[in-house]
Parts: structure tokens; sequence; C-alpha cells
């Protein structure tokens, strides 16, 4: 690693051409040396030469935007300057060199896979069906970058971010239509995201569906069917877990039928489903042909984004190899993207980060001139975690009515999705100093 430490007005100069001798400046160093609170601090992997421009750009906290537009606005600055050098502020360079990684559980990423499958057919309507579903529609899904932003272990408060700026991004890219539906199947996969985050952390999620995943993970025979007693409640006819497993497939997919039927004639009474009951709906059709995703399309008939999810949350869970083999290994080539951490002082993989697309897009730059292969635009949405979105039809803004109405569903009241993200973002801050303690100790072992 290399670096220098400049002030404001030098990283300014730098990055348009007029500062010189920075070369004799630079010195290698084995670790990070942040400059003052109000400098910037330049980071190369590798020994720099005059033609090489830093990976990294660290500057004061709060100022991130300020800075690009700043050099943003010199015709002759390098643009999108994020394609070349990341930057990003003092807190999140602490943050992420600083911090021990909060351990996670490995058996639980191929969720993250399926649930980007999941969420690749949702935005088709109705155009492909689980067997078409190909990587590079899955890296277009929040599911996908969420997996990324837990694997790279991104901090508390970006991960309190990331919805609301992958929504923002789509606003910025796509018209009013699309953006409506995104932040229709958004308010819907969040909170089961969030009950996958508890689950790969090691916290029991609070939820009924989040604790019977818990059981399948860690429970024994006993937990497994007081989770699922709880869960299934609501079922005209009680079945146990080990009942279900003596019962032929045909007499599995009565049950199913009924619990399905009820839940149709509770949607068409009620202002919304019951999510237990819908959870419940789920794991039943996971039991009609265990380690498969054979009854997909079987759910997806009733056009309900948590009945699928759960479904496929639950499958991937119970048989996580089965899910990443089936299709011709499409889990495994999901994993082989979601997996992939940047290191934190190479250049940025992505085309822009979410800060100069914002300033770039309210000056009404054309995005697609900015994405390497002219379809795929990949946004660096915090720190270290990019998120892939097409830019081949994008049409003009969106209404400021549209935006508030989605970003009130986002904030909502206390139950909302802002106040979820806080409560995990808090678990994962308690975790992290537990790690740094050394007081880390694995829940559900």
């Amino acid at each position: 690693m290399w670096s220098v430490n400049l002030s404001r007005k030098e990283f300014f100069e730098f990055y348009l051409g007029g500062l010189r001798g920075v070369e004799s400046r630079i010195t290698p160093s084995s670790g990070l040396k942040i400059s003052k609170p109000d400098g910037v601090t330049l980071v190369w992997a590798d020994e720099p030469t005059e033609f090489t421009l830093p990976s990294l750009a660290i500057v004061p906290d709060g100022h991130v935007e300020q800075v690009l537009v700043s050099v943003l606005s010199a015709p002759q600055a390098p643009s999108p300057l994020t394609s070349l050098t990341r930057v990003i502020s003092r807190e999140s360079a602490v943050s992420h060199f600083d911090s021990d990684l909060v351990p996670l559980n490995d058996n639980l990423i191929p969720v993250f896979c399926a649930m980007s499958c999941v969420e690749a057919v949702l935005y088709a309507d109705g155009r492909i069906g689980l067997a078409q579903v190909t990587p590079a529609l899955c890296r277009r899904t929040i599911s996908f970058a969420w997996g990324r932003a837990l694997i790279a272990r991104a901090s508390a408060e970006s991960m309190q971010e990331l919805p609301a700026r992958w929504l923002k991004t789509h606003e910025l890219l796509t018209g009013a239509g699309s953006a409506s539906v995104f932040m229709k199947v958004l308010s819907s996969l969040v909170p089961i995201l969030i009950s996958c985050s508890e689950l790969i952390i090691g916290v029991r999620p609070k939820s009924g569906a989040g604790m019977l995943a818990h059981e399948l993970l860690w429970g024994s025979r006993v937990s497994q069917e007081k989770s699922w007693l709880s869960l299934s409640r609501g079922l005209d006819v009680a079945v146990s877990i080990d009942a279900l497993n003596s019962l032929n497939r045909e007499e599995r997919g009565l049950h199913l039928q009924r619990a399905l039927k009820t839940l149709s004639s509770q949607s068409s009474k009620v202002d919304g489903e019951d999510d237990a009951l819908i959870a419940a709906c789920a794991f039943l059709a996971t039991r009609l042909s265990p380690g498969s995703l054979d009854h997909f399309e079987i759910l997806k008939a009733f056009g309900n984004v948590e009945l699928m999810a759960w479904y496929v949350v639950f499958a991937s869970i119970q048989a996580p190899r089965d899910f990443l083999f089936s299709r011709n290994g499409l889990g495994f080539k999901i994993l082989k993207g979601l997996v992939l951490v940047e290191d934190k002082v190479a250049q940025p993989s992505a085309d822009i980060s979410f800060e100069e697309l914002s300033i770039l897009g309210r000056a009404g730059s054309e995005m697609r001139d900015f994405a390497a292969d002219g379809q795929d635009l990949q946004v660096e949405l915090i720190p270290y975690v990019s998120g892939s979105f097409n830019v081949r039809n994008r049409s003009v803004g969106r209404s400021s009515s549209a935006a508030t109405r989605d970003q009130d569903l986002l904030n909502g009241s206390p139950g909302s999705l802002r106040d979820r993200l806080f409560r995990l973002a808090r678990e994962l801050d308690r975790i992290s100093k537990e790690v740094d303690g050394g007081g880390y100790r694995k829940r559900g072992a």
C-alpha cells in the first residue's frame, strides 16, 4: 500500500492535472494512515507512477458528495471519477480497515442466491419463469446486492442505507411505472432479507417464519415441531412435520391445497394476508418435493411475493446443495458473483458510485454512456458493494409525488422497513463490538 496526505485544495488540483511533484511525497505503508480531519488521503495498491491515479480517496466525513461536485465541475476532470478512484469518508475507511469481521454462517449464503432468482422473475412481469432466470438478471436485484453487502461485512450504517440507495438508483435510471414495481417488490422482500440477515449472523428472528427457519437450521426435532405448530395455527387441518414426512406426495399435496385455499379466502376478507399463514403455505410446498423448487410456478400464480420468497428460503435452507446444483448449476453461477469481495485498496470494479450518479443524474447526463458494456451500469451503492442496473431503456425522471410515495412506504411508521433496518443495524453494530472485544459467542449452535 502506498499513500499520500493532501489538503483539499491540493486534492482538487491533483485531479485537474495542475498539481506537480506529488510522486515524491508518496510513501509505502503497511497500514492505512489517514490525514487530518480536514485533509484527504490518497491510496494506491502498488507503487504508483506519474500516470497512475489512486485507487482510493479518503475525504472528511460528510463531504463525499461535496468533494465530488467540486472536482466534476471542471471540464477536464475524469468522469465518472469513481470508476477510477473510490471516494469514501473517513468513517467508512475506519470501519473497513480497522474493524474485525462479523462471523457469518456460510450455510445461509445460498439463500440470497435463491432470493435473487425470485426477484428476477418478479421484475420480468410474467415474461419468464424460474427456469429462464440467468445470473445477469439476478445481479440486478436487491437480494444480490444485500447478500454481497453482508459478505463484504458492510457497516451497520451502510446496511441501513442500501435499500433506499438501490431504489433511488432506479428512480434515476428508470421511468415511473417500473420504479413503482421495484418499490412494491422491495417492501415485500426487505423484511425477509432482514430475517435472513439475522440468521446469517446467528441471531434468532422474532417473526414466526424466521423462528422456523432458525429451528430448521439448528434446532432439534422437538423445537422444529414447536415452531411449526406456532406458525401453522391458522391452518384448517393441523399436521406435524413428522406426520407430513410419513405421508405420500399426493397426501402432502392435499394439505397444501387446503392451506392455499385458506390463504385465498382470508386475503379476500381482510386487507393484507396473514404473514404466518403465508409462511406456513410456503413451508408445506417445500415438503412436496424436498430439495427442489418444482412447485414455484404453482405458487407464482397466487401473485404473493412473500409466499414465493419464503418458499425458496425454506427450500434452500433445507437443501442448499440441491438448489445450487439445480438448473445446470445456476445457483453456483450466481454464487460466483455474490461472494466476490473487492480488495480494500484496489481500483473500483463499478462504473460509478451512488454519490456521483446522483450528481450527474441531477445534471441530466446520459447514464448509458457510463456503462462499460452499454447495457448494465454497475453502481457502487455503498462502499465496496455494487449493484447492476439495466440502462438500455432509460426514460426521463419520475414525478416528485411518486418519489415521495415510495419514500413514505420505505420510511413508514414504527413497524416500517426503516425501523426494522435500524434494529438490524444496531444488532450488527453490537456483534461487531463483541468481536472487537473478543467476546463473541456463536448463537444458535
